[in-house]
């Protein structure tokens, strides 16, 4: 796990380099993502790249998707609990006047260490799914749901923010667990900061366990990322 988590940090610069490696189709055909959080006792970094197989991400149509995920925490006796994961994914979008809807099914591999489970390492079958609207209006709303049948490893969250002028503010809420651990989590986010073509958010709030299994309850903040081209 030590040798994976030094590869990971390095996640952001390789899929960078795989954005300039592959030709967009058109314009805003592609989308990375990088989002991180940390609390009291550890921390997670996911990274993903879409793309549109048939053109602009803003339209309906196929899309192919990759994943990567670190995260580690410590549980109450000591333990460490650590999870390094990789989905490949193929799926479809159905776009509106002002919303999305995203279905991904594939594989995954996932390595996982943690107090209730021990080591435990394997493939299965991943599905995501993902509803939200544009930031055009005065509210905007999303819903993610991932499941993956290595562990029957779930999550869901969503967020609702409110136009602020430039920003959007508002809660967000996430339920996540295993046939080995189960964590919820409540907070605030500040989303749709723009840095030129990159929009940012940053959240906080607190959780009652964590991603990666811990059974620490804990205050949590986070930074994400995405740029679409």
């Amino acid at each position: 796990m030590t040798f994976k988590s030094c590869i990971l940090k390095f996640v952001p610069f390789a899929l960078l380099a795989l954005l300039y490696a592959v030709p967009a189709a058109a314009e805003d055909s592609q989308r990375l993502a990088i989002s991180g959080k940390v609390n009291e006792r550890g921390g997670n970094v996911n990274a993903n790249y879409t793309v549109g197989l048939s053109g602009s991400l803003n339209d309906s149509g196929p899309l192919l998707r990759f994943d990567l995920g670190y995260g580690s925490s410590e549980s109450q006796s000591g333990a460490t609990n650590e999870r390094f994961q990789g989905d490949a994914l193929v799926g479809y979008q159905i776009a509106g006047d002002s919303w999305k809807v995203r279905f991904y099914g594939g594989v995954s591999y996932e390595d996982r260490k943690s107090a209730t489970a021990g080591q435990r390492e394997g493939a299965g079958a991943a599905f995501k799914f993902e509803a939200l609207t544009d930031r055009k209006g005065p509210v905007f709303a999303r819903i993610a749901a991932n499941f993956n049948t290595r562990d029957d490893t779930y999550r869901v969250a969503g967020r609702l923010a409110f136009n602020a002028g430039t920003v959007f503010i508002g809660p967000e809420a996430a339920v996540v667990g295993s046939n080995y651990f189960d964590s919820r989590q409540v907070g605030l986010v500040v989303d749709n900061i723009k840095l030129g073509d990159i929009r940012l958010s940053v959240r906080g709030g607190y959780e009652f366990g964590s991603d990666e299994g811990s059974d620490r309850d804990s205050p949590y903040g986070g930074l994400g990322l995405s740029v679409q081209f």
